[in-house]
């Protein structure tokens, strides 16, 4: 089993296996050019005799069985490749894994804690003696182990986190190539052996003499990687020569929908659903124009959601039933694509109408943006709002990679959402513009992840007629970083738009908090 991951290794491997499947697949659309011509030839009787015999043979016998398979065979590829992205997405923050060293260096920590729990241990049961002979050596060695004890505490399970994570991302792909590589090797195996095919002056067609082998050996394999996961996949969507989903059937995805709520999926289906789920919203910006089935897919969620609580394993929402709305965890589909203006502009597509406010400043290098959103989802059957907080890190590879992507793509106001070091505890209160009132009781960030910090926190519960022009949000921001702190203040305080505050009431609470009013 392999101890390492190494971001240039992993990126080198996608990128050949691509350019792999991207020719062989030139070299599939070719035959089946070939064998369109052909099969128009067969039927239109212009074949007769030995010439008919031997081009009915070759159909039959090598190219239909080629097609038949071929196609299931790059797309098996594909999807394996976009499996393998979407499982490194959620270790490639960690940049290069080495195991071995990573245990290596806990142990080392676990060493020098026990030595300073010793010591510790040692100072208070000699407390006197030991402030007698040097009081203030003595305090400054038991603080100094303290700290010790407690920056391991912090860093241990850190590093068991990371480990963590690769065991999961090399458990989940480390076969994950064997059965799709080994039959794209024999589709290619008989492309090659066709380029040697021969017509003889009377028409008839020359195969060469291994090609039925290699086409039973094709149908064999064939067979083999047509599992259950990638069958269903398959039915969910296809993908273009650069392995990007180009079309989703929404029929299949929407009964799938269905048969999720009811119940009635196994794991195996569950799987090849969401990852056609992440796959749809994760690069649907790079659709062939964004589609009304995309649409209609959010709005079979969003309904769904509101009737039997979905959502949380899809979209990162978990439903509160006693205030009846939902909150926010911060594993969903948005942590894995960061955030750019475009997605505001297809929120319509998408059933929510809202209205939507940011600061952006830069801070130790970074880059920040805190966005602030409330109106109505799920084409009006739901009420409420969002904080997000996004920071863009020049330092991290990864993000600067995923950057330049976004940049291509038109996006250059792409910011990844902030990593785990960056996040805060946030809370957000929807208020009713007209009567003051609550809509719902506080989304508060630490409650609902249990103490865990957050990028995102969304509330919003069943209450159609809420609008964005009747809602109001109250928020709060904790943030440890005093200057970071004074920064949002500020800039929270001096936002306007068309000569007026954008957020009102801002101040600093006497827990360090920053408040804020926005909307109202």
């Amino acid at each position: 089993m392999a101890s390492k991951y190494v971001v240039l290794e992993s990126a080198s491997l996608k990128y050949g296996l691509k350019e792999n499947t991207n020719q062989t697949k030139k070299m599939f659309s070719t035959m089946k050019k070939a064998t369109s011509k052909l099969t128009n030839a067969i039927k239109s009787g212009e074949l007769q005799g030995k010439t008919y015999e031997s081009a009915n043979d070759y159909f039959m016998n090598v190219l239909s069985p080629l097609v038949k398979n071929g196609e299931r065979i790059i797309t098996d590829v594909y999807g394996d490749i976009n499996m393998y992205e979407l499982e490194e997405s959620k270790i490639s923050h960690y940049g290069n894994i080495d195991v071995d060293a990573l245990k290596k260096k806990i142990q080392s920590k676990q060493k020098l804690k026990r030595e300073a729990e010793k010591y510790v241990d040692f100072a208070e049961k000699h407390k006197k003696l030991l402030t007698f002979l040097n009081p203030l050596s003595s305090a400054s060695a038991e603080y100094s182990a303290k700290a010790i004890i407690y920056k391991m505490d912090k860093d241990i399970p850190r590093i068991e986190e990371e480990i963590d994570a690769f065991n999961k991302f090399e458990f989940n792909t480390s076969r994950m190539f064997s059965d799709s590589l080994k039959a794209l090797h024999a589709l290619e195996n008989v492309l090659d052996a066709l380029k040697d095919t021969k017509i003889s002056s009377d028409g008839t067609i020359n195969l060469p003499k291994n090609i039925y082998k290699l086409v039973d050996k094709l149908n064999c394999t064939g067979l083999n990687i047509n599992s259950k996961y990638q069958s269903i996949l398959s039915e969910l969507l296809s993908y273009d020569s650069e392995g990007l989903v180009a079309h989703l059937n929404y029929f299949a995805i929407s009964k799938y929908l269905m048969y999720l709520a009811a119940g009635d999926l196994s794991k195996t289906e569950e799987k090849a659903l969401l990852t056609a789920l992440e796959q749809i919203f994760g690069n649907y910006v790079k659709l062939h124009g964004f589609t009304k089935e995309v649409n209609d897919i959010c709005v079979i969620l969003s309904i769904l959601q509101v009737r039997v609580g979905l959502g949380n394993r899809f979209l990162g929402f978990a439903y509160d039933k006693k205030r009846k709305c939902f909150y926010t965890t911060q594993h969903s589909l948005q942590s894995r694509f960061g955030f750019t203006g475009f997605y505001d502009k297809v929120d319509p597509l998408l059933g929510m109408d809202l209205n939507t406010d940011q600061i952006d400043f830069t801070y130790n290098g970074k880059q920040y943006r805190f966005q602030v959103w409330k109106g109505s989802y799920g084409d009006g059957l739901l009420g409420g709002g969002e904080q997000g907080l996004y920071v863009f890190d020049p330092k991290n590879k990864n993000q600067v990679t995923e950057k330049n992507i976004y940049k291509k793509l038109g996006m250059k106001d792409w910011l990844p959402v902030a990593s785990k070091n960056d996040r805060i505890h946030m809370t957000n209160t929807l208020y009713n513009k007209t009567t003051g009132k609550e809509i719902m009781k506080t989304s508060d960030t630490n409650k609902n992840l249990n103490g865990e910090k957050a990028y995102w926190n969304l509330a919003n519960k069943t209450a159609p007629g809420y609008t964005k022009e009747n809602i109001y949000a109250e928020g709060t921001l904790d943030i440890k970083d005093k200057k970071l702190r004074t920064i949002i203040y500020t800039q929270l305080k001096n936002k306007t738009k068309n000569g007026k505050r954008v957020f009102s009431n801002v101040y600093i609470k006497k827990d360090g908090s920053v408040h804020y009013i926005w909307g109202k």
